[in-house]
């Protein structure tokens, strides 16, 4: 179980309480931060963080390197898998990926 997260903060309940979440959707939300976190980022957990950030989107091969930088990201989730990237607008990154037979899109800004 984890706290549910919404824009970088707790999620509340209909009681407002702070909303709890399991499963897949616990799964989807370690995989965002893992995803959205700059190496070092995080105080509590030095070695959580990718480095997607270092990309530009009009860099020769940009999908191929979103993607294999993504997959690295997402490898301690062995049941999550990045599937596929896409850049929707400069500097975000949208990373398709699976988990436990549900798809989901992850934005990441890139800046």
């Amino acid at each position: 179980m984890d706290t549910a997260l919404v824009g970088g903060d707790f999620a509340r309940g209909s009681n407002g309480r702070v909303k709890q979440i399991g499963g897949t959707q616990e799964l989807l939300q370690r995989a965002a931060i893992r995803l959205n976190v700059p190496p070092g980022g995080f105080v509590y957990d030095a070695s959580l963080g990718n480095k997607l950030y270092t990309l530009k989107a009009d860099d020769p091969g940009f999908t191929v390197k979103a993607l294999a930088l993504a997959q690295e990201a997402l490898r301690p989730l062995s049941a999550v898998t990045a599937e596929g990237v896409r850049c929707p607008e400069p500097a975000v990154l949208a990373v398709q990926v699976s988990c436990r037979g549900k798809s989901a899109e992850i934005e990441v800004k890139l800046t």
